[in-house]
């Protein structure tokens, strides 16, 4: 028969506790761990919570410690990419980017959170539309904080047709009333008095956010072709049709996208490669664009055709946002059912490097299509040429002192 132990915090002899030595030696051990666990580090909150705290952080003008959270919030592994809390945490990410001067990223981000919203479906209808008002009302912080203002009225009219509250309605009237005034308009008071407050705070801080910024530097002008540069075969000798009206002017180049052409392309002769060129012209017109859809083509030979004139946004990227300041380069071929040509890979290479010295593009501002818009193009091997390419101009800036 084991012993007992005495009831804790008293003397005198003995007395039976009903508990054997033996299981309080097994037993306190485990107590002890329950106890540390509860004086460890808490669960994190639930996501709605984080992002809660990170909308209230990013309203108070804290936007780096907000868009940290953002991206925490993105990196978890548990939350679906293409559910509306992961929407709502990119769009706060982009307009934490924008707020802090990061307008390439924050309009990428921007942009593909509206891509993903304009796609959804379902019962959710109304997160969506306010969401998607968001991220066009950051697409039109980012144009207005570079003095693009036509593009910034544009996106600003479609979050507006989203809004659902007369209090972002006025904060996005206050923002057209700035680009008018930005524009030099005549009839300011009339957007004023569209306001259906006009003592809010926030009017103050958007005047102050957006008039003190410096106007944005002018754009370089537009080169296809340089001395030092590649040549680049002009329009006229594939035969190039005259561009029409409806077209947007380019704004800073700050992105390359490459693209294949998705018809199986592989003669090297210079006329056969003209005729490909202007059939798919044809198949853009008629799709109503304003003329081909890419800046630069490059056949199986590898030589380099003018596509859509630089002064001109191009049409390849998937809508007005991801077109915007971004060169597209077309290769012929269809390269998810074709090997991809030596001489093609070679020229395409030395065009991007071409392409990120005259412009100043940033190693990570190259995609291939599929990156950007959930595409099979521009297929497997050309994917991964962009990546190679891409990864080499990171260390090798990296590396230059």
């Amino acid at each position: 028969m084991l012993p007992f132990l005495p009831p804790p915090g008293r003397g005198g002899p003995p007395r039976r506790c009903g508990l054997p030595v033996w299981f309080l030696c097994l037993a306190l051990p485990a107590l002890a761990a329950c106890a540390s666990a509860d004086q460890g580090v808490p669960p994190r909150p639930p996501l709605e919570e984080r992002l809660a705290a990170a909308d209230r952080l990013r309203l108070e003008g804290r936007a780096a410690f907000a868009q940290e959270e953002y991206e925490s919030i993105l990196a978890d592994e548990t939350l679906p990419a293409d559910s509306l809390r992961a929407m709502h945490a990119r769009v706060g990410c982009a307009d934490c980017r924008v707020m802090r001067g990061d307008f390439v990223r924050g309009r990428l981000d921007a942009g593909l959170a509206l891509v993903e919203l304009r796609g959804g479906q379902g019962d959710d209808a109304a997160p969506r539309d306010f969401l998607a008002c968001e991220a066009e009302r950051v697409l039109g912080d980012a144009d207005l904080s570079e003095r693009l203002v036509a593009q910034a009225e544009d996106h600003y009219q479609q979050a507006l047709a989203l809004a659902d509250s007369f209090e972002a309605r006025d904060l996005l009237l206050y923002r057209l009333y700035l680009c008018d005034r930005f524009a030099g308009g005549t009839d300011l008071a009339r957007r004023l008095r569209e306001l259906r407050s006009h003592e809010r705070e926030e009017y103050a801080l958007l005047t102050s956010r957006f008039v003190t910024r410096q106007a944005r530097p002018a754009p370089p002008a537009p080169v296809a072709r340089a001395p030092e540069g590649p040549q680049v075969l002009p329009r006229a000798n594939w035969g190039a049709r005259p561009t029409r009206s409806n077209k947007d002017p380019m704004t800073d180049v700050f992105r390359v996208t490459v693209h294949h052409s998705g018809v199986r392309f592989t003669a090297l002769d210079a006329g056969a490669a003209a005729r490909q060129i202007a059939a798919i012209q044809r198949g853009h017109f008629a799709r109503g664009w304003a003329d081909i859809g890419y800046h630069f083509v490059i056949d199986p030979a590898g030589r380099v055709w003018e596509g859509r004139s630089l002064a001109d946004q191009g049409a390849h990227a998937g809508n007005f946002a991801l077109n915007r300041g971004n060169i597209g380069v077309c290769l012929l071929g269809d390269f998810t059912s074709q090997p991809l040509p030596a001489a093609q890979t070679s020229s395409l290479l030395r065009f991007l490097e071409f392409l990120r010295a005259e412009y100043k593009i940033p190693a990570g501002s190259f995609y291939s299509h599929r990156e950007l818009n959930g595409t099979a193009c521009p297929g497997p091997p050309l994917a991964e040429a962009v990546h190679q390419f891409r990864a080499s101009v990171g260390q090798s800036v990296m590396a230059s002192p």
